[in-house]
Parts: structure tokens; C-alpha cells; sequence
């Protein structure tokens, strides 16, 4: 090889040494980039999602402040009429049960709003109190979860939403007779698995329509959570949420709801 063909073979290694240099850099980033972006995305909806939560929370206490009184004073009120007509009795006697059905239903509005009950009791006693509330004969919702669960607020909050969102769609959707939810807690992990008996759906169907999926995936990754759905046709639906303990840590990136 003469001098020529030597200075045009180093030209071209150094050409190839900084084309490998810079594409190398574009990639790196090209990740640094997109690694801002998903942190990025997910603040900017947990930050929705917190808007969301107070604007539910001041809602729930005008229903509970409002309607809620008013219905009480009615129901005073016509407890306390006195008449002697058997056929008028009977008529407050079924106005005090309609009363009384709709403080139920204020109250099952109020709760699925703001979930004071987790923040009080619990993740296990907000659930069942929520699915106490739930009128339907049509389903059997079957709670399995360990009296004590020592989970962070924030992240019982979302699973609570998370759950009433599927109970919601299993009512609504499933047409099955039966809803099954386990809870189980192991030392590092988090695993929550539901299973109804419905007729099913498309899921890339309705994970393109459906804003209520399209929520609860939201929430699971804000929390670090691993969310798999599967649903088959007449042979129900079975959502599993698994949280890794060290996946999310509350003092990186939360305030308190209500702040």
C-alpha cells in the first residue's frame, strides 16, 4: 500500500470512527430523550388525575351537604304527619322507603367520589362498604383480601378506583352473575386478581374506545404497577394488577391528594 492509498485508508477509519461516534450519540439521546418523555407523560396525568380527585372530593361534599340533608329533613317530616286515612298512610309509609332508597344511592355516589373510607379504614373496608352499597341481584361480588393491608394511601386510593371501575364495567358490560376479587400481599409485591363469568370482549377494541380501560391502565402506571387484562368470549374477563413494592416510592414524585 503506497502513501496515497495509506492517508485515503485512515481518511476514510477516521470518517467511519466519527459517523460511528455521532450515531452512537443520537441513540443515546434519542433514550435519554424518551425516557424524559414517559417521566414527563406520567406526571402530567398524575397531576390530572390529583385534579380529578379534589374536583370529586368537593362534589361528594356538596351531595352529602345539600341533598343529602334535604332528603333527611323530608324524611323527619314525614314521619311526623299524622293521618288517619289507612290508604295515606301507606302512601308516606312507601315515600320515607323512596327517600331512604335515594340517601342509599347518594351515599353509593358519595363513595365511589372520594374514597374517605380508605383513607380512614382502609383498602378492605372501603371495598366492602362500597360493594355493600351496590343494589343488584343480578351479581355476586365475592371479596377475598387480608384484614390488614399495609399499603401506601396514595397507591390504595388508585387500586380503589381501579377495582370500582372494573366492578362498574362488570355491571354495566359482562352480564355475569359473578365478580371475584382477590387481594394478596406478599412481603415485596402487591398482586390483585378479578374474574367474572361474562360474555367477554374484544379487548383491542375496546381499549381503543373505552375511556374507563384506558383509565385504569393510567392509574396502574402511575404506580408502577404491571396491569395484564384478558377476556374471552362467553368465557369471561380476568384482570391481574401486580405492584412490586420498590417500583414506586412516595416521596419521589407525590403530595397528598387533598394538598
Amino acid at each position: 500500500m503506497d502513501t496515497g492509498e495509506t492517508q485515503i485508508y485512515y481518511v476514510f477509519l477516521i470518517a467511519a470512527c466519527i459517523i460511528g461516534a455521532l450515531l452512537l450519540l443520537a441513540l443515546i439521546l434519542s433514550v435519554q430523550f424518551s425516557k424524559k418523555y414517559r417521566k414527563l407523560l406520567g406526571e402530567r396525568v398524575e397531576i390530572e388525575i390529583k385534579a380529578i380527585e379534589r374536583e370529586r372530593t368537593r362534589i361528594a361534599n356538596d351531595i352529602h351537604d345539600e341533598p343529602g340533608a334535604l332528603l333527611a329533613s323530608a324524611k323527619i317530616l314525614l314521619s311526623t304527619i299524622e293521618v288517619a286515612n289507612e290508604e295515606s298512610r301507606a302512601e308516606i309509609k312507601q315515600s320515607i322507603i323512596c327517600i331512604d332508597d335515594c340517601m342509599v344511592r347518594l351515599r353509593c355516589i358519595a363513595k365511589g367520589l372520594t374514597p374517605l373510607t380508605v383513607k380512614k379504614k382502609g383498602l378492605k373496608a372501603a371495598l366492602e362498604e362500597y360493594i355493600s352499597l351496590i343494589k343488584n341481584n343480578q351479581l355476586t361480588i365475592q371479596l377475598e383480601s387480608p384484614n390488614f393491608l399495609e399499603i401506601d394511601e396514595y397507591i390504595a386510593i388508585n387500586i380503589y378506583r381501579i377495582l370500582l371501575e372494573i366492578i362498574q364495567n362488570t355491571l354495566k358490560h359482562s352480564k355475569a352473575s359473578k365478580l371475584r376479587i382477590v387481594i394478596e400481599k406478599a412481603p415485596e409485591k402487591l398482586t390483585i386478581l378479578t374474574a367474572d363469568n361474562g360474555c367477554g370482549f374484544e379487548l383491542e377494541k375496546h381499549h381503543n374506545q373505552s375511556m374507563g380501560l384506558d383509565m385504569v391502565a393510567r392509574r396502574a402506571e402511575i404506580i408502577g404497577a404491571d396491569l395484564n387484562i384478558r377476556s374471552t368470549k362467553n368465557q369471561g374477563t380476568y384482570y391481574n394488577l401486580t405492584l412490586h413494592c420498590n417500583n414506586y416510592n412516595p416521596n419521589d414524585n407525590m403530595q397528598t391528594i387533598n394538598s
